[in-house]
């Protein structure tokens, strides 16, 4: 009743805090990247979101190439937002992340068909609690080259020089022909076809003998040959042309043909004197293609049989 005593309490509120962890589609000793051939399978990996006692959190997906994807964690329904992921003017893929309502989280990303070179690209999961904690978690995927394309089969075209109008056995329709060439593309658009030069083609009619020269000049866009005698593309007279025709682009994994077109129009200088319609090798042309990773070629031989 003559004096007090007291005795202090001292409180302490641990915050909570929240955490999230994207795993990866593939476990290996990579956990924070993941790899896939462009047009290949789905890659697909769970988000660990630990929410806390400071409810409710939001989860924000950001990243380059795409808009951001925001969720509140409220448990009130499933809830899933798909982006598109561009590379500058390339489209890399479909990334898309699902939160359902009882918490639990994932991504999935789907690969474009056809990707130019090997990007990647990286995406952030951010959880925020109510009272403003923070934690986040980044995931990269790198897109590889799909499948390469395929060259086309060698193929070759023979005309005489006796369909000419002043030929012995004149045929001016069989003086034009076609060569097809048979290409795949992978897993990019195939396209770009140009000839490659005139280098495979023979420059003397008669090995080594004076008068038989040929004259090879090839068109600025690389898709049209043609051979002159008896001087230059100025001075002599057009003998044969080589045009490049048929598909221009071939869709990813599609086969596609591309022609070469070749029309005699005059008789070389050949000196065989043997009276016998004699086979005379041109040489060949190379076709090239390009998908932008990879380059595909088809070659074309051609030869003239002479007149007699």
């Amino acid at each position: 009743g003559d004096d007090t005593v007291t005795g202090v309490v001292n409180v302490t509120v641990i915050d909570d805090v929240p955490s999230v962890e994207i795993a990866p589609a593939v476990a290996d000793d990579t956990p924070a990247t993941d790899t896939v051939a462009e047009n290949g399978a789905n890659l697909s990996g769970a988000i660990t979101l630990v929410e806390g006692a400071d409810q409710d959190a939001t989860l924000v997906i950001s990243g380059t190439g795409f808009a951001d994807m925001s969720f509140t964690l409220n448990g009130a329904a499933d809830v899933t937002l798909v982006r598109t992921v561009m590379n500058g003017p390339d489209e890399l893929g479909v990334l898309s992340v699902t939160v359902n309502a009882g918490g639990a989280a994932s991504w999935t990303f789907n690969p474009s068909l056809d990707v130019a070179g090997e990007p990647s690209f990286s995406f952030t999961a951010t959880i925020t609690d109510a009272d403003g904690d923070v934690d986040a978690d980044t995931h990269t995927i790198t897109i590889t080259d799909g499948a390469n394309p395929q060259d086309a089969a060698t193929q070759s075209v023979t005309l005489d020089e006796d369909d000419l109008p002043d030929g012995s056995s004149t045929n001016v329709p069989a003086l034009t022909q076609v060569a097809t060439l048979a290409f795949t593309a992978g897993s990019d658009t195939l396209g770009s076809f140009v000839f490659t030069g005139i280098g495979g083609l023979d420059t003397d009619a008669n090995d080594g003998t004076a008068g038989g020269t040929i004259v090879w000049v090839m068109s600025p866009g690389d898709r049209e040959i043609k051979g002159y005698v008896n001087g230059d593309a100025m001075t002599g007279q057009l003998a044969i042309t080589l045009t490049l025709g048929g598909a221009t682009s071939i869709d990813p994994n599609l086969a596609g043909n591309v022609t070469v077109t070749v029309t005699l129009a005059d008789n070389f200088a050949n000196i065989f004197a043997d009276n016998l319609q004699t086979s005379f090798d041109l040489g060949s042309v190379t076709v090239q293609g390009s998908d932008g990773d990879d380059t595909v070629t088809g070659v074309v031989n051609v030869t003239v049989i002479d007149d007699v």
